[in-house]
């Protein structure tokens, strides 16, 4: 519908493989907001990859989370930062 779409991802979800969210389609330009629940433990590389609209997602310290994981998106910056404070 050309507005920007959050997804949430269910509890119980325990990892994000990498490529989850990766398409050639434009449906993924629209995803600006990712809701991940604390069963998360796990996100590999690519996972969000090239999201050229994701503002925001909730991640904390007890995710490992791969260095690419954000590559190429939106959010790759704050993602960085998110590294350093928590000495990565």
């Amino acid at each position: 519908n050309g507005q920007n779409s959050e997804v949430i991802v269910p509890e119980g979800v325990k990892t994000i493989c990498s490529l989850a969210f990766y398409t050639t389609s434009s449906y993924n330009d629209l995803i600006s907001k990712i809701v991940l629940p604390n069963s998360v433990e796990n996100i590999y590389d690519g996972a969000f990859a090239n999201l050229k609209s994701l503002k925001e997602i909730n991640i904390n310290s007890n995710m490992k989370i791969h260095k690419e994981a954000f590559k190429g998106s939106l959010y790759e910056d704050k993602f960085k930062e998110f590294l350093k404070k928590n000495g990565e």
